[in-house]
């Protein structure tokens, strides 16, 4: 691993399933509904958050909780999609990552997230999730962004692993984004610019931008 990236935010965002792991058990990812819905809604500032649509995570996926208007979608992610989900790192079913996704994030990110999400609670392993991502972009069940995909990641509740909060932030879903074509201000060092993560120069790279203030 590149040593100039920010090891905190890899920490977070690299979060996959080991195919070595034992896997915990389903359940362990499930919330109360009213403070899944609570949650997800503090990832975003409440001119987006009140008129976005919402989800919870059910035993096979995630399921609509609440019809928005604004075209904005919110949820609670857990540890098996990250930005890079072929990055493996252990497992960790306490991870809780409120998202609220603007209109494109959610006609192909998310869409994404979501497949990955019921293969998760089904059972299924890194070794079965990535191929069927994978044969899922090929016939184009999955589309990658057109437009700007953006995300925003501002709740102090959120838990990112070992990072706990780590900084409110949005993520802008950049693919095949590489180093050459931001500069130095997104390498990933630590500064209070911007941090270029995911795996870099793949469909999945992001670009984070910490913003100065948490939403309850």
């Amino acid at each position: 691993m590149d040593k100039r990236y920010s090891l905190s935010l890899i920490a977070i965002l690299l979060i996959a399933w080991p195919a070595t792991a034992e896997l915990p058990s389903p359940e362990s990812y499930l919330m109360n509904e009213a403070e899944e819905l609570k949650l997800a809604a503090s990832a975003a500032p409440e001119a987006i958050s009140s008129g976005a649509t919402y989800y919870v995570l059910k035993r096979d996926g995630f399921a609509e909780a609440r019809k928005g208007t604004n075209g904005f979608h919110c949820f609670v992610e857990r540890s098996w999609s990250g930005p890079s989900p072929t990055n493996a790192r252990l497992f960790d079913s306490s991870i809780r990552a409120p998202h609220c996704i603007n209109p494109e994030g959610a006609r192909t990110t998310m869409r994404e997230i979501f497949m990955v999400a019921e293969m998760a609670m089904a059972g299924h392993g890194q070794e079965e999730i990535d191929p069927a991502i994978e044969r899922a972009y090929g016939d184009g069940t999955l589309t990658l962004p057109t437009e700007l995909s953006l995300t925003y990641m501002m709740s102090k509740h959120q838990h990112l692993g070992r990072a706990g909060a780590w900084k409110p932030h949005v993520m802008l879903w950049l693919p095949y984004l590489t180093e050459s074509q931001v500069g130095d201000i997104a390498i990933g060092r630590r500064t209070p610019n911007a941090v270029l993560a995911g795996k870099v120069g793949s469909r999945r790279t992001v670009l984070v931008f910490p913003v100065p203030d948490f939403i309850e």
